[in-house]
C-alpha cells in the first residue's frame, strides 16, 4: 500500500505531460535508491586521451568525421533520409544578461512582433552580417538557425523542424516561427511547431515532500527523453528517419547531411563530440567506464564529478597538456594530447531502428523499470526558495544516452531486443569532428563573451550562403576565464560590449579578467591576465597607460602577452616591475 507521502508525490506528478511524469519518476527511482559511483580519473574512468587508437575506436565507437566527410557516399545518401530537427530552445537563460542590450537593438532591427519578449537564452542575441551594397544588417541567432535549415532543405529526402520549448521562452520563438512560415512552405518544411518541456516539481528538503511551491525544468536530459517518448509515439515515415537534438543558442550547433545518412545506416545513435581545445576547459570529456571485470563501456566524466574526486587539474590538462606526469595514472597508460573528446551536447536519434526498440522493451518490462532504464544519472541541484532548500531532479542528454547504451551492452536482455530489431546497426556510435571542422557544428554560446567572440571580433565573420559563422582562424578559439565565465559584471551582454568594444582577438590564446576594465577596440595577443580591486571600471585606452605600455596614443591599444594588476590606490602591477599610472574611471 503506498504511504501518504508517496500517494501525494502521485497526485502532484498526475498534471505532468507523460513523458514529464515518465522522466520525473525515473529521476525519483534513483533519489529514493542512490547509487551514485564515485568518478575518479585513471581508474573506474578512462578518458580518451588516456586510451590507445584502437581502443578509442572499439570502446567508444569512435569514428573522425573527416573520414565520413570524405566519402560522398553519405552527402548523397541523405537525400533519401528525413530528418527531424529539434533545437533546445526551452528556458530564457540566467547566465545572460541582456535586458539593456535588447533595448538598444529595438533601434536597430524591428522586435515589435515580439513585443518585448525574450528568446530562450542567447537565440535571441543579434549577428552581423554585410549586404551586397556593404551595409550593415543583423539577425538573431535564432533566425540564423533557422535560415541554415531552408538553405540545406534540397540536400535532404524531407525535413520536419520541432523545437523544444517552455512556455517561458514559447512566446517569442512562436512570433520568429510565425515569420518564417511562409518560407517553410516553400521549401516542404513541415512545421511541426513545439514540444513543450515542463516544470518538474522539487523537493522540499525541510518537509520531506515533494512540492510545486518551487518548480523547475529537468536539464537537457528531460529533452531526450521527450524525444525518445516522441519516438514511441511516431508513425512509419517509409523512409528512413534520424531525429537531431542540439542547442538552440550556438550560432552553428547543428548536424551536417553526412551525419544524419551516417546515423541512418550504422547506428541507433550517434553522439556529436569533438577534440577538446583549451576553450573546452568546463564541459564533459569522454571516456571509459571501468566495470568490475575489467570490461569498459563509453561513459562522460564533467567537471564537478573531478572536483569532487580532487583531479580538477588533471580533468583541466586532459588532452591539453604534453605532461601530466605529476598525477598519478596507471602505469600502462600513455597520455596522447590532441586526442580528449569533448560533449558537444548534439545527438542523432534512428526514428526507424529506435521505435521498435523501445516498444519492445516497454511491453516486456514494468512501467517503473521502463522510465528508470530511459533516465540519465541522477543530479541533485539545490535551490532556495522563500528561504528552504528545494532540491531540483535533473539529468543531462549525454548521460541518458550512455546509460541506455550501457544497458544495451551489459544487460542481457536488453542487448538481445535491441539485436533482434537492428539490423546488425551500433546501438551507439560517436562521430569526432577536430579542431579544424568543428565549427561546422560547433560554435557554443553559453556566456556573453562567447557571443563577443562570434559578433564584435576579427575572430569570425556571418557567410550568408551558407548562414553560417567562418572562423577566419580555423582550429582556434580563445579560451576565456575567471570572471568572463561567471556571474557578475560580465553576464550583463552590454557591460561586454562597452569592454571590448570591436575586438581583434584573433591572435589572443587565453585571456582571464577579474574585475571590471575597459578597452574597446583593443588588439589582444597571446596570453593575457587582467585584474583589479576597484569598484569601478578601470579604462585602460587613455594616454596614461599607454605610456605606461610605451605604446602611441594614436593607436589601437595592444594588449600582448601582459598581466597586470590594478589595486585600490591606483598602483599598477605588471608582471616583475612596479610602477604609478593614472587611471581614468568610468
Amino acid at each position: 500500500m503506498a504511504t501518504a507521502i508517496q500517494e501525494q508525490d502521485l497526485q502532484i506528478t498526475s498534471e505532468l505531460a507523460h513523458h514529464d511524469r515518465a522522466y520525473f519518476n525515473g529521476l525519483d527511482v534513483q533519489r529514493r535508491d542512490p547509487q551514485h559511483r564515485h568518478v575518479q580519473i585513471g581508474e573506474n574512468f578512462i578518458p580518451s586521451s588516456l586510451m590507445a587508437e584502437t581502443e578509442r575506436a572499439h570502446v567508444l565507437g569512435v569514428v573522425p568525421y573527416e573520414q565520413i566527410k570524405a566519402q560522398e557516399h553519405y552527402l548523397e545518401a541523405a537525400q533519401g533520409v528525413h530528418v527531424r530537427f529539434h533545437p533546445m530552445d526551452a528556458g530564457l537563460g540566467s547566465s545572460v544578461i541582456r535586458d539593456d542590450y535588447l533595448q538598444e537593438m529595438s533601434g536597430v532591427v524591428d522586435r515589435q512582433a515580439l513585443h518585448g519578449k525574450k528568446g530562450s537564452k542567447s537565440t535571441d542575441l543579434y549577428l552581423p552580417y554585410l549586404y551586397a551594397d556593404g551595409s550593415i544588417g543583423h539577425m538573431s541567432i535564432t533566425e540564423v538557425k533557422i535560415n541554415r535549415i531552408i538553405s540545406e532543405a534540397t540536400r535532404y529526402g524531407g525535413i520536419s523542424l520541432t523545437p523544444i520549448v517552455n512556455e517561458d521562452s514559447l512566446p517569442a520563438m512562436a512570433a520568429v516561427y510565425d515569420q518564417y512560415e511562409p518560407y517553410f512552405q516553400a521549401h516542404n518544411i513541415l512545421n511541426g511547431r513545439w514540444l513543450r518541456q515542463g516544470d518538474l516539481p522539487t523537493w522540499d528538503v525541510t518537509e520531506g515532500r515533494f512540492s510545486k511551491e518551487h518548480v523547475a525544468p529537468g536539464g537537457h536530459g528531460q529533452a531526450g527523453v521527450m524525444l525518445l517518448h516522441e519516438i514511441i509515439a511516431s508513425e512509419d515515415q517509409g523512409v528512413p528517419t534520424v531525429r537531431a537534438i542540439f542547442n538552440g543558442d550556438g550560432p552553428n550547433n547543428f548536424v551536417t547531411p553526412e551525419m544524419v545518412s551516417y546515423t541512418a545506416e550504422e547506428a541507433g545513435i550517434v553522439m556529436i563530440t569533438t577534440t577538446r581545445t583549451p576553450a573546452d576547459v568546463k564541459g564533459g570529456i569522454i571516456g571509459g567506464k571501468v566495470h568490475a571485470d575489467g570490461s569498459m563501456t563509453p561513459d562522460i566524466c564533467e567537471l564537478a564529478q573531478a572536483k569532487k574526486a580532487g583531479q580538477t587539474d588533471l580533468f583541466m590538462k586532459l588532452g591539453l597538456a604534453d605532461d601530466i606526469e605529476d598525477h598519478a595514472i596507471p602505469a600502462d597508460r600513455v597520455h596522447t594530447s590532441g586526442e580528449q573528446y569533448f560533449n558537444t551536447n548534439t545527438a542523432l536519434m534512428n526514428e526507424t531502428v529506435l521505435r521498435p526498440f523501445l516498444h519492445a522493451l516497454r511491453e516486456q518490462m514494468s512501467a517503473e523499470e521502463f522510465d528508470a532504464l530511459l533516465t540519465p544519472e541522477l543530479m541533485l541541484n539545490t535551490k532556495e526558495k522563500n528561504g528552504k532548500p528545494f532540491d531540483q531532479l535533473e539529468g543531462a542528454l549525454g548521460s541518458l544516452i550512455l546509460r541506455l547504451n550501457e544497458a544495451v551492452q551489459n544487460n542481457e536482455f536488453v542487448g538481445g531486443i535491441w539485436q533482434e530489431v537492428s539490423g546488425g546497426k551500433a546501438f551507439l556510435k560517436i562521430i569526432n569532428t577536430n579542431p579544424q571542422d568543428r565549427d561546422e557544428t560547433f560554435t557554443p554560446n553559453k556566456f556573453p563573451v562567447d557571443f563577443l567572440v562570434q559578433s564584435s571580433s576579427n575572430h569570425f565573420l556571418l557567410n550568408t550562403d551558407t548562414w553560417m559563422l567562418e572562423n577566419r582562424r580555423p582550429g582556434h578559439i580563445p579560451r576565456m576565464e575567471g570572471d568572463l565565465v561567471q556571474k557578475g559584471y560580465y553576464a550583463d551582454v552590454q557591460n561586454v560590449r562597452r569592454t571590448f568594444g570591436r575586438a581583434a582577438i584573433r591572435e589572443l590564446d587565453m585571456l582571464h579578467m577579474e574585475g571590471a576594465f575597459i578597452c574597446p577596440d583593443a588588439v589582444w595577443r597571446g596570453n593575457v591576465r587582467l585584474k583589479s580591486h576597484l569598484n569601478t571600471p578601470v579604462e585602460l585606452t587613455g594616454a596614461d597607460f599607454k605610456n605606461f605600455l610605451g605604446q602611441n596614443g594614436d593607436e589601437p591599444l595592444v594588449l600582448e602577452n601582459i598581466d597586470l594588476e590594478v589595486f585600490e590606490n591606483g598602483r599598477v602591477l605588471m608582471r616583475n616591475r612596479q610602477k604609478q599610472a593614472g587611471q581614468k574611471q568610468d
